[in-house]
C-alpha cells in the first residue's frame, strides 16, 4: 500500500507524488530517488514523457532540485543538446550551485552559436541565464553587459513591448538596485512594468514581483508611504493570483513590515511579521531560515520599543486550540512584561498591550516562575522577577510555608502561588512558582547515560522527564484551584537547568503536559462542577531559537488550522523522533 500513491501518480494524480515526497525518500531507505527505483515501484519502464513531468514536478512544486537533476540527466540522450545544458544550468542554479550552472549556460552558449544560426531568441536566453548567474556571483558589471546583449537580441527580435523584453529590463533593474543605482533601477522596473501591464493585465503575478521590487527601492530612497503603497498592489495581485497561502505573500508581509518598523509603527510591524510567520507556518514549509528570520525581526522590533517607551509589548506568534474553551498560544518577549487580558481574539492586533490603564478583563492572570526549591530567588528570570515585583513578592515569597526539611518551599515538579499582591512593576496580582528537574544532576547520576533508549527499554531520563511535566500539570492545577483563567508560563528546565536535553525535548514534555492535562480536566468538566477554569495558557519564548522550537514542536501536535490533533500522540504522522521519544518515556 505505500507504493499505492506512485501507481497513481503514473495513472495522472500527480499531486498525490508531491504530497507523499517524505515518504518516497523513507521507502527508499534515505537514499536519493533514482529512475530505476522508481520503475521498481511502478513495475514497468517509465516513459521519456514521464520522467520530464516528473523533472518539471520536482523542480516547480516539490523544490528539490536534486531529483530534478536526477531525472533530466536519466533522458540526457533523448534531449537537444542545447535544452539539456538550459535545463541543468537552471536547475544547477536554482540549486545555489554556481560554477555548475555557468558550466552549463556556457556549453549551451556555445553549441548554441555554432548549430542554431538564426535562433537568437535561444542566444538571448542563455545570455540572460549567464546574466544571472553573475549577479548571484556578485559580477554586477559583467551582468549588465549580457543582460544589455540579451536586451539588444530581444528587441530587434521580439520587439519593445514584449514579454521577454519586459523579464530583461526587470532583471537590469535587479542588478543596479543592488549596486545602489537607485534611480536607474526605478526606470527598469518601471519599464518592465508598463509592458507587463499592457502584455499580461493587472493581476499576473510578474507584475506583483515588479511592484514588490520596486516597493523595495523606494523603502531604500526612504520614500516610505509610497513604498506601502506599491507593497499593497503587490500584496493584492498575489492574494488574487495564487491565494493567502502561498510563500510569496508570507514575503510581502515580511517585507511590509520592515517599512512599517522604518516608520517607528512597531505594532503594526510585528502584526505584518506575524501574519508572515502564520502563512509559512500554516503551509507547513520547513525554511526555518525564515521563520527564525521573522522571530528574530519580532525579537528586535520589541526591544527597540523598550528603548522608546521604556516597556515592552510581547507578541503573539500563533495561537492553537486544545479543546473548545482553551487555546495555547506561542509567545515572543519577556514573560515580565505580561500582563491580563492580553487575548481578546476579537481584534486584529497581535501586540500584547503593556500599559495597565489599558485593562479589559477582570480575570485572574498569573505568570508561571521557574525557581529552585528554597523558592527565594535564584539566577536568570527567577533573579530578574524578584526585581521586577520589588519587596512585596519577596516578603510573599518568605512566607510561603517552609517544610520540614527547613529549607525547601517547593518541591521538584510542584508548584505554589503568591498573590494576589501589587507586585512592584509586574502587571499580574499572581505568580505560581514551580521547580523542574535540573538535568545536568541526572547526567552525574548517569555517567554512562546516552539520550537513547537502554536496552531493557527504559528512558534514563524518565523520572526527570515525569518531574517536568507535573511541573507544568501541577501549576496549572494551582491556577484552577485559585481560579485563575490565565496563565503564562516562562519555560521550565530550558536553560542550563536542561544538561544534555536537547530544547525541542523539554519543550516538547511543555506541551504535552499542557494538553494531557486539559484534555483530563475538560473530561472532568462534563461530570462536576469543578471543571477546568483556566482559558488560555501561554508559552512564552525569550530567544530565537526558543520561539523556533516552540513553533517546530507545536507542528507536531497541531493541525495547520491550529486544533489539536485528535489521535494519540505518538500515532500523528507527522511526529519525528525526539517527541515520539519523548511521549514513550512519559508513558512509561
Amino acid at each position: 500500500k505505500h507504493y499505492e500513491f506512485l501507481r497513481q501518480y503514473y495513472a495522472g494524480a500527480t499531486e498525490s507524488l508531491k504530497q507523499r515526497l517524505d515518504d518516497l525518500r523513507m521507502i527508499s531507505n534515505g537514499g536519493s530517488l533514482n529512475i530505476e527505483f522508481l520503475e521498481k515501484v511502478i513495475g514497468k519502464p517509465l516513459e521519456t514523457d514521464r520522467i520530464k513531468q516528473l523533472a518539471n514536478l520536482f523542480e516547480h512544486q516539490v523544490n528539490d532540485y536534486q531529483l530534478a537533476i536526477v531525472m533530466t540527466n536519466a533522458i540526457r540522450s533523448s534531449l537537444e543538446p542545447t535544452e539539456l545544458y538550459s535545463r541543468l544550468g537552471n536547475l544547477f542554479f536554482k540549486q545555489g550551485n554556481l560554477e555548475k550552472a555557468m558550466t552549463m549556460f556556457q556549453k549551451d552558449l556555445e553549441i548554441s552559436l555554432k548549430t542554431r544560426h538564426g535562433d537568437y531568441i535561444h542566444t538571448a536566453k542563455t545570455y540572460n541565464n549567464m546574466a544571472n548567474v553573475l549577479h548571484s556571483q556578485g559580477h554586477f558589471k559583467e551582468s549588465l553587459t549580457l543582460h544589455q546583449m540579451s536586451l539588444d537580441i530581444r528587441l530587434e527580435a521580439v520587439g519593445p513591448e514584449h514579454q521577454l523584453t519586459a523579464s530583461t529590463y526587470h532583471n537590469m533593474a535587479c542588478v543596479l538596485q543592488n549596486q545602489g543605482r537607485l534611480e536607474d533601477a526605478m526606470t527598469f522596473y518601471e519599464k518592465a512594468l508598463a509592458i507587463r501591464l499592457k502584455i499580461l493585465g493587472p493581476g499576473h503575478s510578474d507584475s506583483a514581483q515588479t511592484y514588490n521590487n520596486m516597493a523595495a527601492v523606494q523603502n531604500s530612497l526612504g520614500k516610505l508611504e509610497r513604498a506601502l503603497e506599491l507593497y499593497h498592489k503587490a500584496l493584492e495581485i498575489q492574494l488574487w493570483a495564487f491565494g493567502p497561502g502561498h510563500d510569496a505573500t508570507a514575503q510581502i508581509y515580511s517585507n511590509m513590515a520592515i517599512v512599517l518598523g522604518n516608520q517607528g509603527k512597531v505594532e503594526e510591524a510585528i502584526k505584518m511579521y506575524q501574519n508572515s510567520l502564520e502563512v509559512r507556518l500554516k503551509a507547513m514549509c520547513k525554511n526555518y531560515s525564515n521563520t527564525t528570520a521573522i522571530s528574530y525581526e519580532i525579537v528586535g522590533l520589541l526591544r527597540r520599543q523598550r528603548k522608546v517607551n521604556g516597556a515592552a509589548p510581547l507578541a503573539r506568534l500563533m495561537t492553537y486550540t486544545i479543546s473548545d474553551k482553551v487555546r495555547l498560544h506561542i509567545v515572543g518577549g519577556s514573560i515580565v512584561d505580561y500582563s491580563p487580558g492580553m487575548f481578546d481574539t476579537s481584534g486584529d492586533s497581535n501586540v500584547l498591550k503593556d500599559s495597565r490603564t489599558e485593562r479589559k478583563s477582570n480575570r485572574a492572570v498569573a505568570i508561571v516562575n521557574a525557581t529552585n526549591e528554597g523558592c527565594l530567588g535564584g539566577g536568570g528570570l527567577d533573579n530578574a522577577l524578584n526585581k521586577v515585583g520589588g519587596i512585596s513578592l519577596v516578603k510573599d515569597r518568605y512566607g510561603l510555608k517552609v517544610l520540614p526539611d527547613g529549607h525547601t518551599r517547593c518541591q521538584t515538579g510542584k508548584a505554589v502561588l503568591t498573590g494576589p499582591n501589587n507586585y512592584g512593576n509586574l502587571h499580574v496580582p499572581f505568580v505560581i512558582h514551580t521547580v523542574g528537574p535540573v538535568y545536568w544532576e541526572w547526567d552525574r547520576k548517569m555517567p554512562n547515560r546516552v539520550n537513547e533508549e537502554r536496552e531493557d527499554g527504559m528512558n534514563p531520563f524518565q523520572a526527570a522527564d515525569h518531574l517536568l511535566k507535573s511541573a507544568y500539570t501541577n501549576s496549572l492545577k494551582v491556577a484552577k484551584d485559585h481560579g485563575i483563567s490565565e496563565v503564562a508560563f516562562s519555560l521550565i528546565s530550558a536553560g542550563v537547568n536542561r544538561g544534555e536535553r536537547t530544547l525541542e525535548d523539554v519543550l516538547s514534555i511543555a506541551v504535552i503536559g499542557i494538553c494531557d492535562w486539559v484534555q483530563e480536566n475538560t473530561a472532568v468538566a462534563t461530570n462536576s462542577r469543578n471543571g477546568i477554569v483556566v482559558e488560555d495558557i501561554s508559552l512564552v519564548g525569550y530567544t530565537i531559537e526558543e520561539m523556533r522550537v516552540l513553533l517546530d514542536v507545536c507542528q507536531n501536535h497541531f493541525s495547520a488550522d491550529g486544533e489539536l490533533f485528535k489521535r494519540d500522540l505518538k500515532t500523528r504522522p507527522s511526529f519525528r523522533r525526539p517527541s515520539e521519544y519523548v511521549r514513550s518515556s512519559l508513558k512509561k
